[in-house]
């Protein structure tokens, strides 16, 4: 099957990364919708030159079988196939680092944040005022439907990060953003978490290096759950609080050595 962002006036490169472990439930609805929504936005299919990438990291179900066959069906796509799971930051580092593209973006494989709010990434990280975008669930305008719990914890971790990093962001983890090549290149440089904390420190990468950022309000709706497991949430809290001092160490670290 051809390219679903054929288009001879496209000249502006996109590579979308999808982060995948054990995503069998999930993948080929997502890859499937994700291909019929750029088919069916002119503004997406005109002015964009559309390549997807799953980086696959270690998946131990059925989810790598799903993703060749969604190659043979589609020839935009790649796969990333990694034996070892590397972390979700890594792999999308990887996978940016490995293409040549103008915008690189990348969202949660399940998809929780709606389509339509596609074009609005892309468009406005192809404005050279900006040089990160990110969706967001706690900005005004936003609809979030999620178990309460989680999202009270998450509200609070925003929250402190804005406090002690000062980044002016009200949701640092949202898995829907896009950043500039130059953007790109800084974070492979400078970036050491290779887990779920990435989505945080690229906003302390971005304020460090002078970087224009632009947070939009999402639709976004819980798919995995609608409960909160208690025993995961506290082990998200220890290992997000432990990743926020060593950020925080090795940003007055940099700060220190900025100024010297």
């Amino acid at each position: 099957m051809k390219s679903q962002s054929d288009s001879l006036g496209s000249t502006i490169k996109v590579l979308l990364v999808i982060p995948v472990y054990n995503e069998e439930r999930f993948i080929e609805q997502s890859v499937t919708d994700l291909q019929r929504h750029i088919l069916e936005e002119p503004l997406l299919r005109k002015k964009y030159n559309f390549s997807i990438l799953l980086a696959e990291d270690g998946s131990t179900d059925a989810t790598l079988n799903i993703l060749l066959g969604l190659s043979t069906r589609y020839d935009n796509i790649v796969i990333r196939h990694y034996s070892d799971k590397l972390g979700r930051g890594k792999a999308i580092k990887n996978a940016w680092n490995s293409a040549d593209a103008d915008i690189y973006a990348y969202f949660d494989a399940d998809m929780p944040v709606k389509l339509t709010h596609l074009s609005t990434l892309i468009e406005s990280c192809s404005n050279q005022e900006y040089d990160l975008v990110t969706g967001s669930r706690y900005v005004e305008g936003s609809i979030v439907n999620r178990p309460p719990l989680r999202n009270i914890v998450s509200k609070a971790y925003n929250l402190l990060v804005r406090f002690l990093f000062k980044t002016g962001i009200k949701d640092h983890q949202c898995g829907f953003k896009a950043v500039k090549r130059k953007m790109r290149d800084l974070i492979i440089r400078q970036s050491v978490f290779d887990d779920w904390f990435w989505d945080t420190e690229m906003f302390v990468i971005a304020r460090r290096n002078g970087l224009c950022v632009l947070e939009f309000p999402v639709k976004w709706e819980e798919t995995r759950t609608k409960r909160t497991c208690v025993r995961r949430l506290l082990n998200d809290i220890l290992i997000h609080g432990s990743d926020i001092v060593r950020l925080l160490i090795k940003d007055k670290i940099e700060a220190a050595r900025h100024h010297s």
